[in-house]
């Protein structure tokens, strides 16, 4: 795409005023018309001239400029990998805030963790989380994605995310723009964060971010911050997931029946 320093200023050209002069190459009619004018005449016939081209090139300067604005206001995507460390109060450049959106549409449950361990107080347990967290987290058992869905004007946002099982995973988060970024997380105390900015203030804001887990029994996420607007979440397909988690339950549970049985 050209540089703004590459657009030339349009110039209106404007053919000279005759003054009627021997020599010039008019007819006898025009050159009898001007070199009757008297000198009042023609400096307000020439001022006339200019005060035309004027507005004419500056209106041509304003679309110009306004076509570099546009050129340089036009908002991208950055996303980080935010490693196990604590959350940042700001991210690309923009004053961060915890949030917690209370549920996700259809998790399997929620956890909650006092020091980075679970405290039997949500409606299901996740033993472990990273950063010493102190919260809630959401989570989804089985392979199903699950969308954040961000609304206003969300100019920054971070999440941390944890695979299910005590092993290394590859976790990614991707924005509806494409950006997408992809970690190994392990599963003991190794929640691992992300983040997504704008960077241009004030929009185009940011309006969804899906994550999807290399680890096909689930993973769960939490640790949310925001610069701006609200978020809520949401697993596409909840149903088909319950239903495939109570098969692969039950059969564990038939597994380890089996297996004490024997023993």
């Amino acid at each position: 795409m050209r540089s703004c320093h590459d657009v030339a200023l349009p110039w209106v050209w404007w053919p000279p005023f005759r003054t009627g002069r021997p020599g010039d190459d008019v007819d006898a009619t025009n050159k009898h018309r001007h070199a009757n004018l008297s000198l009042h005449d023609y400096q307000e016939t020439n001022n006339k001239l200019i005060l035309m081209k004027h507005p004419l090139s500056a209106v041509a300067l304003i679309s110009t400029l306004g076509f570099c604005g546009l050129q340089q206001a036009t908002a991208g995507v950055v996303g980080v990998d935010l490693g196990t460390g604590l959350p940042p109060a700001s991210l690309g450049g923009y004053a961060m805030s915890p949030y917690d959106p209370g549920s996700i549409g259809g998790q399997d449950y929620y956890a909650h963790l006092t020091n980075g361990n679970d405290d039997g107080t949500g409606t299901g347990g996740w033993a472990t989380w990273g950063q010493n967290y102190t919260g809630n987290v959401y989570v989804s058992l089985g392979a199903s994605p699950l969308t954040l869905d961000l609304s206003g004007n969300v100019e920054a946002v971070y999440f941390y995310e944890e695979p299910n099982q005590f092993a290394d995973f590859y976790m990614t988060a991707k924005d509806s723009s494409g950006v997408s970024v992809t970690t190994l997380i392990n599963g003991f105390h190794g929640s691992a964060g992300v983040g997504f900015y704008v960077d241009v203030p004030g929009g185009p804001y940011l309006t969804q971010i899906s994550v999807t887990s290399s680890d096909p029994t689930g993973f769960a996420i939490g640790e949310f911050g925001l610069s701006g607007g609200t978020l809520t979440g949401h697993v596409p397909d909840a149903g088909a997931s319950l239903l495939l988690m109570g098969i692969s339950v039950s059969g564990l549970l038939a597994v380890r029946r089996f297996t004490r049985g024997a023993v």
